[in-house]
């Protein structure tokens, strides 16, 4: 009767009956935890999804960051080549006019001397021609002055032949030339 009622009669079957209570109780437990890990495994889905689509972001990332480092260092790899060739042209371009510009100041001193050579050659012969002239010009003041001597002595020889009667000497007027 008591096992019609729903109560057991031996311990056994009390036991038996707290375990499957005991059970089912561990059984509503495990699907409160179930649902618990479902709601979480959701939960964890998304956001492992949204951490795969980070770490793809970032290895795209990174693979167009080493693509644009590549094509940034070919290029400045191309500037400083260019700049390198520019370089060596300007280098040379600088030492060929330097070659020149020391040609010509070797030219120019070559011409600077030969002027003042010539300079001094000019010199010689201007001090020999202003002394010709010196000589020329006294001797001309030399024959100017013997042609008056000459001129006053036959002057004084005919007036000594013909004595004219003296005359105001204060109207006559005389010019006395002095040659260096």
């Amino acid at each position: 009767m008591n096992r019609l009622q729903g109560f057991p009669n031996t311990r056994s079957e009390r036991e038996t009956l707290n375990k499957l209570k005991s059970a089912s109780e561990d059984l509503n437990r495990i699907d409160d935890l179930l649902f618990e890990i479902e709601g979480n495994l959701k939960s964890l889905e998304k956001q492992a999804k949204r951490t795969q689509k980070y770490l793809d972001l970032k290895a795209e990332y990174k693979e167009l960051s080493i693509k644009h480092a590549v094509t940034s260092i070919q290029k400045l790899k191309a500037q400083y080549k260019s700049i390198s060739d520019q370089l060596v042209k300007d280098q040379d371009e600088y030492r060929l006019q330097d070659a020149v510009l020391y040609k010509l100041e070797a030219q120019l001193a070559k011409d600077k001397k030969e002027n003042t050579d010539k300079e001094v050659i000019l010199s010689d012969q201007q001090k020999r021609l202003n002394d010709l002239v010196y000589q020329i010009r006294t001797r001309e003041n030399d024959k100017g002055l013997l042609t008056q001597k000459a001129g006053f002595k036959s002057k004084t020889k005919s007036t000594c032949k013909n004595p004219s009667p003296p005359t105001n000497l204060s109207s006559k007027k005389y010019i006395l030339i002095i040659m260096p």
